[in-house]
């Protein structure tokens, strides 16, 4: 058959008129996948509430939540703060500090992106670099019985300058040169700037979204002068208001204020922006948050402080400081920004994965069918085979020999393929009968399965091997006449 075919093709009318059909089909013809409608309650409950389950997760969480057809871009950001406030110490005037406090003395160093108020410090006054004994505190390695202990021109770690060579019995400690009297340890209780809680800090934060041409900062455009001068920060009733007391930032942490004061601390100014630029731009406001980073059981080097120093010359000349260890709280501005916009991209690819999604549905369903319907009917339904008309139609015995390995059984004779050779067709539609005619077809033979093959066989073989043969293959007699010239041939 098909050596007929590819003659056919050779010449240039059947080439042509095998060309134009197939363009035709091509073009004219249209493919559409076969629909089998399975009634079960079991099936179809899975079936429906699974592709209820992606399409709340894709309606629900995808487009509403996470608004899947917007285009989000982070913002960019810089903050400013300004802090006003005063304190009053009571300190002598011999010690030549001072006893009027302002945002100057108290908030220092000057920073970006973050914020420090002095809340205690310990003063160390009229230093200047001469000879004197090693502090007690820094340990048994300034301690000394005698001058070789103390090398000269060693530095300890954590000591206050170089080792001289000599041993001060007084004090039991190294002599060392550097900054005189060392350094005083002993931390003031209770703090003195606890008055830093009435502090107050205006905030000034600027983002910009470049991708979609839009800049906001966080004090709305409709506050006056004489609102922001007056109004203070609350959660619910101002929650707008740029200007923070710094004991409430700490209350809103969680924190007590007189406990952190002692020792400092360190926060987060946390400063959120979620944009949805689909809407006025006048709707992109903040939201404020605090929490404290560090934490307050620590045992060793805890809170926070930094060391400072004012330098002066005394009348005779001499080069002179004034030494102070800073304790206080240092606030870090982050800045977590995100604006998003409609975008037809972004919401066509989410929406044809929503669509993909529900696809769980079928192929969970596909998957169960063959536990929960165990019938025949549904698998040939279901299932279509087709052969190929250029080959030789399958019969019983062919197959067979294809799955005799499958089956367990003996190969069938091979002298027997002889057989399919002919003209005749066989059936088997009759499973029940142990003899097949030439009027049947052999098309529901191409469509049994191997064991479907097996239990016809086996009813078959009780007649034995012999009877099986001539059971399964009736031919036709043929007249005396063709017999007689067939055997002269």
């Amino acid at each position: 058959m098909w050596y007929e075919k590819m003659s056919e093709l050779r010449t240039a009318p059947g080439l042509k008129k095998f060309v134009k059909k197939h363009t035709l089909n091509f073009l004219f013809e249209y493919e559409t996948p076969k629909v089998v409608k399975v009634y079960s309650t079991r099936l179809g409950l899975i079936n429906r509430t699974v592709q209820l389950l992606v399409l709340s997760y894709v309606i629900g969480y995808v487009f509403i939540h996470q608004k899947g057809y917007q285009q989000f871009e982070q913002a960019e950001s810089n903050t400013v703060a300004k802090v006003k406030g005063m304190a009053i110490t009571n300190f002598s005037q011999e010690s030549g500090t001072n006893n009027i406090w302002d945002q100057t003395d108290l908030v220092i160093p000057a920073e970006t992106d973050a914020f420090f108020i002095t809340t205690n410090f310990i003063q160390t006054p009229s230093q200047k670099t001469s000879k004197c004994p090693e502090d007690r505190n820094v340990g048994f390695f300034a301690a000394c019985k005698s001058d070789s202990d103390c090398p000269a021109g060693i530095s300890i770690n954590l000591g206050n300058g170089f080792m001289t060579g000599k041993c001060v019995n007084s004090t039991g400690t190294c002599e060392i040169e550097g900054w005189c009297p060392t350094e005083n340890d002993y931390r003031p209780e209770p703090p003195l700037f606890l008055s830093s809680e009435n502090f107050t800090v205006l905030i000034k934060n600027y983002i910009s979204f470049p991708e979609f041409n839009v800049k906001r900062r966080n004090i709305p455009d409709w506050m006056t002068t004489k609102h922001i001068a007056e109004c203070r920060y609350h959660p619910e009733k101002d929650p707008y208001c740029p200007i923070f007391v710094v004991g409430d930032m700490v209350k809103a942490a969680k924190e007590n204020f007189s406990s952190v004061a002692r020792t400092g601390a360190v926060f987060a100014f946390i400063i959120h922006w979620d944009c949805n630029l689909d809407y006025s731009e006048e709707h992109c406001l903040p939201k404020y948050s605090f929490r404290r980073m560090d934490s307050p059981n620590e045992k060793i080097a805890k809170g926070w402080n930094f060391r400072h120093a004012d330098y002066w010359n005394d009348p005779n000349g001499v080069r002179r400081r004034t030494l102070y260890k800073y304790y206080g709280i240092r606030f870090v501005f982050m800045v977590y920004g995100k604006g998003g916009k409609f975008d037809p991209e972004t919401f066509a690819m989410n929406l044809g994965s929503g669509i993909g999604l529900l696809g769980i549905a079928t192929v969970l369903c596909e998957f169960l069918m063959d536990f929960l319907l165990k019938t025949d009917a549904f698998r040939q339904t279901k299932v279509s085979r087709i052969r190929d008309d250029g080959h030789k139609q399958p019969t019983l015995e062919r197959m067979l020999g294809k799955h005799a390995a499958a089956l367990g059984g003996q190969p069938i004779n091979p002298e027997m393929e002889k057989l399919d050779n002919g003209p005749t067709r066989f059936s088997s539609k009759d499973h029940s009968r142990n003899h097949l005619t030439p009027e049947d077809s052999d098309d529901e033979i191409a469509g049994l399965s191997p064991h479907e093959i097996e239990a016809l066989l086996n009813r078959r073989q009780s007649k034995g091997a012999e009877e099986l043969r001539n059971s399964q293959y009736s031919l036709p007699l043929m007249p005396a006449k063709e017999r007689t010239k067939e055997s002269h041939l």
